[in-house]
């Protein structure tokens, strides 16, 4: 398709990216209302394969956008939307619903694959 073929533009791309990290609790939230959903998760990875393929764009985002930290939020976010409070209110323990759709429908998958991506660039890890 034509956007795939504009990724190629480092400069487009680039600024797709940013633009990605900002709305990315969006989609996540898009796909934790509609999580029956399966193209929605899909084509989300399908585009964040893309933008995170390239290392070098990649590292910046890190340290421009906060990307990691955009993911470990959402990582956050799902954990406190399927979560039941601790019986100790005083502290932040939640308690993990393993039966919650989050998990059964593997609604988290789109966020574990980017960071699996990210990851896997050596200048990233050290």
């Amino acid at each position: 398709t034509l956007f795939l073929q504009m990724l190629f533009d480092f400069d487009f791309k680039k600024k797709f990216t940013r633009v990605f990290i900002r709305y990315y609790g969006r989609f996540m939230r898009t796909i934790l209302r509609l999580h029956d959903k399966k193209e929605i998760p899909t084509r989300m990875v399908d585009i964040s394969v893309q933008l995170f393929s390239n290392s070098l764009l990649t590292v910046q985002m890190i340290r421009e956008e906060a990307l990691l930290s955009t993911l470990f939020r959402n990582i956050m976010a799902l954990v406190e939307e399927q979560g039941e409070p601790g019986a100790d209110s005083s502290h932040a323990h939640i308690t993990l619903n393993c039966e919650h759709a989050i998990w059964t429908k593997r609604t988290y998958w789109p966020i574990t694959n980017d960071l699996v991506n990210i990851l896997s660039h050596r200048a990233v890890v050290s």
